[in-house]
């Protein structure tokens, strides 16, 4: 039993801490909803509330991430002289379709290496455009 209540336990620090949250934060949480401030002190009820309530904290960090990355992506892309165009077609071509908008969090970041490591390459080779193949003039 005391296995289940262990890993339950992890279970929420480890959503603490994705939710960038602070110790202080989650004590007056525990104490503005459940007029404690430790967690063993919880009924089990209330400690999947806890969770529940940890997990809307997390949904808007992840989404804040992928928002602050979509930008970080926009802006490789815009800075190095290339136009939106020239990003969606490297993004199908990438296999991430048209949109940054529909790519989860874990897809962002891969295609964020993928673009950094794309416009330093291009530098590198003298490439100053991104060219569909097939557009060799």
């Amino acid at each position: 039993m005391t296995a289940n209540i262990n890993k339950q336990e992890m279970y929420f620090w480890s959503l603490v801490r994705v939710a960038n949250w602070t110790d202080e934060q989650v004590n007056d949480l525990f104490h503005s909803k459940f007029h404690t401030t430790i967690w063993e002190e919880l009924s089990p009820r209330e400690k999947r509330r806890a969770i529940s309530i940890i997990k809307v904290y997390v949904k808007k960090q992840i989404d804040f991430k992928a928002r602050k990355l979509r930008q970080k992506i926009n802006a490789i892309w815009l800075c190095n002289g290339y136009s939106r165009d020239d990003m969606h077609h490297a993004m199908s071509e990438l296999g991430y379709g048209e949109s940054l908008s529909n790519l989860e969090y874990d897809d962002l970041r891969t295609l964020h290496n993928s673009v950094k490591y794309l416009i330093q390459s291009r530098i590198r080779n003298g490439f100053n455009r991104f060219q569909p193949e097939g557009d060799n003039l």
